[in-house]
């Protein structure tokens, strides 16, 4: 008679046990369902006069390919080229050049940026220098799905509101944001993302915004250059965001080599 008198008792603290726990299974699979998308950001404007695809290329050119429709649709008027040095003294942004150039993207309107940055917190700082340097007052990156998020949180950061920064997303092939887990691909990309999301976090607690610099335009070809060649007459940088029938030619090699 005792044991039983006893045993309500221990069923609703077992009760009471168990539900936090539920609680927190049904958390953890809301997050885990949802923690792809939570990875993707997009919010593109209708028209920038400047563009930039990061580093990070894929193998099918999805970030450059992105980037040709996007100036298609008259998105923006001018791209940078974000180029890493990949193999000896090759960048990134050579074989997206070459890649932009064969599909029809008017050679006058593409700048290369060779730089040494080894993550996307040091390339945003390189970025936007050069975009403090050009006087740009609204910046669209063109990343992967999986990167978009992280690296918009991190140029906003550092630009501080100047320029504003937009971001439009490449679809990635191997990530699909609403089934990641679906493939191996995809559950590698999810977790590399995540991980490099909660470090990005903790990095951006000691960052404080950049103030406009003085300091060498890396751009390759030189938009000022460009302006010099284009009239005798000294033109604004604003003179470099015209519409492509009134853009100027620049001289320019082609570098072939391999994807990066």
């Amino acid at each position: 008679m005792t044991g039983a008198k006893h045993r309500p008792v221990w069923s609703r603290t077992i009760v009471w046990l168990y539900f936090p726990i539920l609680i927190l299974l049904f958390c953890a699979f809301v997050f885990l369902w949802k923690s792809g998308d939570m990875l993707v950001r997009s919010n593109a404007p209708n028209h920038v006069r400047w563009a930039v695809v990061l580093a990070g290329e894929g193998r099918g050119m999805e970030r450059s390919s992105a980037a040709l429709n996007l100036f298609r649709e008259g998105r923006f008027d001018s791209l940078i080229l974000s180029g890493p040095r990949v193999f000896r003294d090759h960048h990134e942004s050579e074989f997206s050049t070459e890649y932009l150039e064969s599909n029809g993207f008017p050679h006058d309107r593409l700048f290369q940026l060779p730089h040494e940055a080894n993550s996307t917190l040091s390339e945003a700082g390189v970025i936007l220098k050069q975009a403090h340097l050009l006087g740009v007052d609204t910046l669209l990156i063109i990343t992967s799905s999986f990167h978009s998020a992280r690296a918009l949180r991190i140029f906003r950061k550092l630009a501080g509101g100047v320029p504003v920064v937009c971001v439009a997303m490449a679809d990635y092939s191997g990530f699909d944001p609403g089934a990641w887990w679906s493939s191996r691909e995809g559950r590698v990309v999810w977790a590399l993302e995540w991980a490099k999301t909660l470090l990005s976090a903790y990095e951006l607690m000691n960052v404080k915004p950049m103030s406009g610099e003085n300091g060498p335009l890396l751009l390759e070809p030189n938009p000022r250059d460009a302006a010099t060649h284009a009239t005798s007459v000294p033109l604004p940088l604003d003179s470099l965001q015209l519409s492509p029938s009134d853009s100027v030619s620049v001289a320019k090699d082609s570098i072939s080599g391999r994807d990066g």
